[in-house]
C-alpha cells in the first residue's frame, strides 16, 4: 500500500511490555470504512448497546 502512495498509520504497535500490561484482544477484530475511492479508515471501534456485553458477569461494554 505504501508503494501505491497510501499513507499507513499504525495503532497499538506490537510491544513486549503490552503483553503484560494491556489486553491483547485489542489488536483483533479490525474494521474498515471506505469513504470514497481515496479515503479509508480502519480500526477496532465497536458500536454496541452497553447492556449487551457479558450480562451474566455483571459488567457493561465500554466502547
Amino acid at each position: 500500500m505504501r508503494n501505491a502512495g497510501i499513507e499507513v498509520v499504525e495503532a497499538l504497535k506490537v510491544n513486549l511490555m503490552r503483553v503484560f500490561l494491556r489486553r491483547m484482544d485489542l489488536r483483533q477484530h479490525r474494521k474498515m470504512i471506505m469513504i470514497d475511492n481515496y479515503i479509508a479508515y480502519t480500526g477496532s471501534m465497536n458500536m454496541v448497546d452497553p447492556r449487551y456485553f457479558k450480562q451474566d458477569a455483571g459488567r457493561r461494554a465500554m466502547d
